[in-house]
């Protein structure tokens, strides 16, 4: 036999070496841990993973499971605590769920704050995160695949206020802008704006209503968020206005988040995911989901 045979050998030998002890040590998690338990990934899956190049493809056909997680974006995926735990929903969701059955994997949900989007792949141990805007800032550590969805960027202020009609405005040393940690509106006023933190009231939660607290309390006198959000409040607060509704401050597409440069892994989600987009079930449930946002959600493709 050749050396090139031999060296083809031993790389494919050792690839299913390493992809059998991940797939023990994630079988072995999924025993003694619950659905959201996040230990640590032990010193000989690392070793094996770096001793042979495994592709996340790989380890998750291997595994037989898709570790997906979940932000609070209702209707498009939310969850929330019941009984201790994690329920989740929303139409991102129900997707992933299709996506397991067409492709045989079982699937993971794990709940995911917005101010830990930057390190989820790492820190929650996700293979992806589901219904998340693809931004500039986002894009220098993930990738985005499956953008079947977009949505603007608003505000609220007090109904009493003169409203913003300017995006230079925003700018303005003595205004006081709310924004949850890590979301779209505090990308858009931190990142594209570069407001002072002087300016900002921000608030770190898993829920974007919470980016209205400042407004509320009279500590801040617009809070920025994206359009689904800011209508939802208004309808439910006569005391406020939604500002910038009209002509959005940003456009941002709604899509899968998947680890940057993992180009075949990235094929296969948008794949998987605009395949089980097409089963009727799913159909129905994206056009009802559309219609609860009130055309705030629109189809991207």
């Amino acid at each position: 036999m050749s050396l090139d045979a031999w060296v083809g050998v031993i790389a494919t030998v050792g690839t299913t070496v390493a992809a059998i002890v991940v797939s023990i040590w994630l079988e072995f998690r999924k025993k003694h841990g619950s659905e959201t338990a996040l230990e640590p990934i032990p010193p000989a899956v690392h070793h094996a993973l770096a001793s042979v190049a495994v592709t996340r493809l790989e380890k998750v056909r291997a595994s037989g499971v898709l570790r997906c997680g979940v932000i609070n974006h209702p209707p498009l995926s939310a969850w929330q605590q019941e009984a201790g735990a994690p329920v989740f929903s929303g139409y991102y969701v129900e997707l992933a769920r299709e996506v397991g059955v067409q492709e045989g994997l079982e699937i993971e949900f794990v709940a995911v704050s917005w101010g830990v989007l930057s390190s989820s792949f790492t820190s929650l141990d996700l293979d992806l995160v589901l219904s998340i805007f693809e931004t500039r800032a986002r894009l220098q550590f993930a990738d985005f695949v499956a953008c079947l969805h977009k949505v603007g960027v608003s505000g609220v202020m007090r109904a009493s206020d003169e409203p913003l009609t300017e995006v230079s405005q925003l700018s303005d040393p003595a205004l006081r802008v709310g924004t949850v940690v890590g979301e779209v509106g505090w990308e858009y006023v931190t990142q594209e704006l570069k407001l002072p933190r002087l300016q900002l009231v921000q608030v770190d939660s898993d829920a974007l209503r919470t980016a209205f607290s400042p407004l509320i309390s009279g500590d801040a006198d617009i809070a920025i968020v994206d359009d689904l959000t800011c209508a939802q409040f208004v309808s439910a607060n006569p005391g406020y206005q939604h500002v910038f509704a009209d002509d959005s401050l940003y456009v941002c597409k709604n899509s899968i988040m998947v680890p940057r440069g993992e180009t075949e892994f990235a094929r296969w989600v948008d794949e998987s995911f605009l395949a089980a987009r097409q089963s009727p079930p799913l159909q129905e449930l994206e056009s009802t989901a559309l219609k609860e946002t009130g055309g705030w959600v629109k189809r991207f493709r």
